[in-house]
């Protein structure tokens, strides 16, 4: 059974979980922003660096591992408004897909910054990043996924 929820604590479903995570840790920060790691995206359009969401459900998957990764990671996000407004949430890939259950809007730490520490108990082998949910414009100028000790994490969801 799957991990329901992100948000800024562990998935809650126990050892059933850990049995079939046969995903690797992280070792070091992921620069989101490599071409080759934005796969899909929908109701957008790309107009230089800046995106364009054309109607009401944008978003953009992005490649992390072949194999997953899990443990406790940090998502990093800055992004410049250039009309509307953006709430941006990000869809952990389960075997299930994307699902309401496994995504977190990211909190918002300043203007245009964004953060979410979660942990992925399960093989994570993409994330889905949903800017907004209305059209708008804007451009990332940072988004990175970087793992986190325990220590690190537990202080944050606390």
């Amino acid at each position: 059974q799957e991990p329901a929820g992100l948000c800024d604590a562990a998935f809650d479903e126990g050892s059933a979980v850990l049995k079939w995570a046969r995903g690797k840790r992280l070792k070091g920060p992921i620069n989101l922003l490599e071409s080759y790691r934005a796969t899909t995206s929908h109701d957008l359009t790309l107009d230089g660096t800046v995106w364009r969401a054309t109607c009401l459900d944008p978003y953009i998957i992005y490649i992390l591992d072949k194999h997953g990764l899990k443990g406790p990671m940090l998502i990093e996000l800055e992004i410049e408004m250039i009309e509307g407004r953006v709430y941006p949430r990000v869809y952990v890939q389960t075997r299930k897909g994307f699902t309401q259950q496994a995504s977190e809007l990211l909190r918002r730490t300043g203007a245009g910054f964004y953060k979410l520490h979660f942990y992925a108990w399960t093989p994570c082998r993409a994330l889905r990043l949903d800017p907004a949910e209305m059209a708008c414009a804007f451009r990332i100028r940072r988004f990175t996924l970087r793992p986190v000790s325990m220590a690190v994490f537990a202080a944050r969801t606390t």
